[in-house]
C-alpha cells in the first residue's frame, strides 16, 4: 500500500453525547399537514439504520431485459447497521460496487426496483418517501448539470425557496441570503449559472438542496471531479452546515483525501454490501489497532482502511485471500461493533459542544399550490427575457420565429395579383403552407425551449417540490402569452399577404389568429408529452415531423379533395385537428363567390366549367363546393373543434405527467 502524505487541518468535531428525542409523530402538524410530524424546538435528530437488506438489479437494465424480466438481481446491501446524530457528518466509503449509492437511495426511498428488508428510522419514525421529501434533501456530484443556466445564483435559490418553503417573502429572502453566505456565493449572487466555475456550480447545487433546511442531507459524491482544494472547500461547507444548525449529513466518497479527515465525525466502510466498520472516526483508529490492523503514521487512514475493505482482484489467490479477510472483518464487527455503531458512543474530540438543533423551516408546511404555480411561471419568464445574447435568442425562438416564416411567405406570395384561375392553386398552397409552418414551428419551439425545464422538473419532482401535472400546467400557462403574441403577429402577416380581391374583415383576422394559435399550441403540447419519455431532440423531431406531415397531407384538404377520398379515409379526418384548421382558413379566404372575374386564356369570361386553361371553376364558391361537403364549412363548429383539440392536448399532458414512468425511462434524465 503506497504512502499518501497530506497536511492535516484541525477542525473541531461535535465531541459530545447526542440525546435522542422524538421529533416526528403521526398527529397533525402545522397548517394541517398530517403525517409530516411535529418538531420540538429543542429536538436533536438521529438517523438509525438497522438490519437493512436490499436486493436489486446488479447489471444495466435494457428495454428487452425489462420486458422479458431477465435483468440479473442480487443482494446489494447485507445487514447494514449504522447510526448518525445531529451535528454529525458521516462518510460512506467503499470501492465501486460496494453499495454506497444504493444505501443512499434506500434511505431516500429512491430504490424503487428492488426489495428492502430492515429499518431506516429518523428519530424512531420509519422513513418513507413523504417523510424524506419533507425533512430530507439529496444532492449528487451531477446535480449542478440540472441547474437552469439562464438564471442568476440568487434567482436559482429564490425560486427553489418559493416551491419548497411556506414562509413570508421577507423570511424567504433572508433564507436565500443566509444560504448564499453558507455556501460562499454571496459575491456572485447576480451572476448567471452559465458563467460560474465548476466549484461554484457544485456549491450552488448544494445550496439548492439546503434551501428548505433539511434535517437530513444525503450527498452522493458531492465533490466529484473537483480538484483537492475545492473538494476540501465542499466538505468544509457540509461540515459547517451540520455543526451550525444541528443537522445530519451523510455523504459518499470513492477516494477520500487525508485533509478531509477532521471534517468526518463518523465513517462507514462497505464492501460488496457488508459493513466492515461503522462508527466515530477517532474510535475507528483504536478499533482497527485493537484487532491487529494499526494504520501507519505516514498513511492516510481513510484510504488505508478503504484498501483493507476492498477485494483485491489482481489474481485469483489474492481475491480469495482478501475476500476471506474481509469476511472475517465483517463478522468481527457484527460481534463487537454494536458499541461503535451507536451515535451515543462519541469521543470528546473537541472542546466546543455541538450546537442545539434549530427548528427546520420546512416544519412550517409546504407552500400553497398557487404559490408553486406562480413561481414556476415567473421562473419560465426569467429564463426567457435576459439582457444578453442568449436572451435575444430565447425571445426570437419563443416569439418571433413563426412571424419571420410568415414574413418570408408574404414576400413569396406578394406578387399574386393577376386574375387567372391559378390563383386558387396559389392560395390553396398558402393555406397548406400556413398550417404546416404553424405545426412544425410549434414543435421546433418546444424542442428548443422545453427540455431545460423538463430537466429541472425531473430533479425537483424527485425532491418532492411539485408534481408532474402541476409542472405541465404551470408551463402551459407560462407559454400561452408567448403563443398568443407570436400567432397574432403571424395572422396579421397572413392577413396582409392575401390579394386585395379577397374580401376580409376583422372577424376573419380573429379566426385566423385562433386557427394559428390552437395549431401552434397543440403541436407544442404534443411535443412536450413526447419529451416526457424521449430525451433525444433528434428522435423527437423525426417522430413528430413525420407524423404531422402525414396528418396534414391526409386531413387538411389542400392536396386532395374530401369528395375524392374513400369513406373510411374521409371519416378518419374527423379525429385530426388540421381538418378543422384548414376548413377555417378555406372558408375565410374563399368565402366570396365573386372572388375573381375569371377569364380564360383568350380573354373571354368563364361562363361554364371547362377544362380549358382558366375555366376550371366559375368562382370561389364553386371552388369550395368542389373540395368540401356543405357541412364541412361550419365556421362555429370548426373553431370549437380546433380549440377542443388544444384543450384535449393539455388534458392529455396532465394525465401523461401524472402517470408513473418506468424506472428505465426516468434513469435517462437523472444522474
Amino acid at each position: 500500500m503506497s504512502s499518501i502524505h497530506h497536511h492535516h487541518h484541525h477542525v473541531p468535531g461535535p465531541g459530545s453525547t447526542i440525546t435522542t428525542n422524538s421529533i416526528l409523530g403521526n398527529s397533525p402538524g402545522i397548517n394541517g399537514n398530517t403525517g409530516l410530524g411535529l418538531y420540538n424546538l429543542s429536538s436533536e435528530y438521529v438517523l438509525e439504520i438497522s438490519n437493512l437488506y436490499y436486493t436489486g438489479h446488479v447489471e444495466p437494465q435494457t428495454w428487452v431485459k425489462q420486458i422479458t424480466g431477465t435483468t440479473r438481481s442480487g443482494l446489494i446491501l447485507r445487514d447494514v447497521c449504522l447510526e448518525v446524530g445531529s451535528g454529525n457528518i458521516m462518510a460512506i466509503l467503499g470501492s465501486k460496487g460496494s453499495g454506497k449509492k444504493a444505501l443512499l437511495d434506500v434511505i431516500a426511498c429512491r430504490a424503487n426496483t428492488g426489495v428492502k428488508k430492515g429499518y431506516v428510522l429518523l428519530n424512531g419514525v420509519s422513513m418513507n418517501r413523504r417523510l424524506f421529501h419533507t425533512s430530507g434533501s439529496y444532492v449528487t456530484g451531477l446535480s449542478d448539470k440540472y441547474l437552469l443556466q439562464e438564471l442568476t445564483v440568487f434567482q436559482t435559490l429564490e425560486y427553489t425557496a418559493y416551491v419548497s418553503l411556506n414562509v413570508p417573502s421577507s423570511l424567504r429572502k433572508m433564507r436565500v441570503r443566509q444560504i448564499l453566505a453558507d455556501i460562499a456565493l454571496t459575491n456572485v449572487a447576480g451572476v448567471t449559472v452559465d458563467r460560474l466555475s465548476p466549484s461554484e456550480k457544485r456549491r450552488l447545487a448544494i445550496g439548492v438542496a439546503l434551501v428548505k433546511d433539511p434535517v437530513l442531507l444525503l450527498a452522493d459524491e458531492p465533490a466529484w471531479n473537483l480538484d483537492p482544494l475545492n473538494t476540501y472547500f465542499i466538505i468544509s461547507i457540509l461540515s459547517n452546515y451540520a455543526k451550525k444548525y444541528g443537522r445530519i449529513v451523510v455523504l459518499t466518497m470513492e477516494k477520500p483525501r487525508s485533509d478531509i479527515f477532521p471534517f468526518l465525525d463518523r465513517v462507514t466502510y462497505l464492501c460488496l454490501g457488508d459493513v466492515v466498520f461503522s462508527g466515530n472516526t477517532r474510535t475507528m483508529l483504536d478499533y482497527f489497532r485493537n484487532i491487529g490492523f494499526p494504520c501507519p503514521e505516514i498513511e492516510n487512514a481513510l484510504i488505508y482502511y478503504l484498501c483493507l475493505s476492498t477485494v483485491d482482484r489482481r489474481s485469483h489467490d489474492k481475491f480469495i485471500e482478501s475476500s476471506n479477510q474481509i469476511s472475517l472483518l465483517v463478522e468481527k464487527f457484527k460481534l463487537e461493533g454494536h458499541a461503535f455503531r451507536k451515535s451515543t458512543h462519541e469521543s470528546a474530540n473537541s472542546p466546543i459542544p455541538p450546537v442545539a438543533s434549530v427548528t427546520p423551516m420546512h416544519s412550517l408546511g409546504a407552500p400553497p399550490t398557487l404559490q408553486k404555480i406562480s413561481a414556476l411561471i415567473m421562473r419560465t419568464y426569467a429564463t426567457t427575457f435576459l439582457l444578453s445574447m442568449q436572451g435575444m435568442k430565447n425571445v426570437f425562438s419563443t416569439i418571433f420565429f413563426l412571424p419571420c416564416l410568415f414574413f418570408l411567405t408574404w414576400i413569396f406570395y406578394f406578387g399574386i395579383k393577376d386574375r387567372h384561375q391559378h390563383v386558387y392553386v396559389s392560395l390553396n398552397g398558402l393555406i397548406l403552407h400556413s398550417i404546416a409552418v404553424s405545426y412544425f414551428t410549434g414543435i421546433w419551439a418546444a424542442l428548443i425551449n422545453f427540455p431545460k425545464h423538463r430537466k429541472s422538473y425531473y430533479q425537483e419532482s424527485r425532491a418532492g417540490h411539485y408534481s408532474g401535472p402541476l409542472f405541465i400546467l404551470s408551463h402551459t400557462l407560462a407559454t400561452i402569452p408567448f403563443n398568443i403574441i407570436t400567432c397574432v403577429i403571424s395572422a396579421g402577416i397572413l392577413y396582409n399577404t392575401l390579394p386585395p380581391s379577397v374580401s376580409l374583415s376583422p372577424p376573419s383576422f380573429g379566426l385566423m389568429s385562433i386557427c394559428l394559435f390552437t395549431t401552434y399550441s397543440f403541436s407544442y403540447t404534443h411535443c412536450a408529452i413526447l419529451l416526457l419519455t424521449i430525451k433525444s431532440r433528434v428522435i423527437s423531431s423525426a417522430l413528430l415531423v413525420s407524423q404531422y406531415a402525414l396528418v396534414i397531407t391526409l386531413s387538411s384538404n389542400t392536396l386532395r379533395s374530401y369528395r375524392s377520398l374513400p369513406d373510411w379515409q374521409y371519416y378518419l379526418t374527423y379525429i385530426m385537428q388540421p381538418r378543422y384548421a384548414s376548413a377555417i382558413l378555406h372558408s375565410e379566404i374563399f368565402k366570396d363567390g365573386l372572388f375573381f372575374n375569371f377569364k380564360n386564356q383568350v380573354g373571354s369570361e368563364c361562363t361554364k366549367i371547362s377544362f380549358e386553361p382558366g375555366c376550371r371553376f366559375l368562382n370561389a364558391t364553386h371552388y369550395l363546393q368542389d373540395k368540401y361537403y356543405s357541412d364541412d364549412l361550419n365556421s362555429g363548429f370548426n373553431v370549437g373543434m380546433v380549440i377542443m383539440f388544444w384543450l384535449l392536448s393539455i388534458f392529455a399532458a396532465l394525465i401523461a405527467y401524472a402517470m408513473p414512468i418506468p424506472e428505465i425511462v426516468k434513469r435517462k434524465f437523472r444522474d
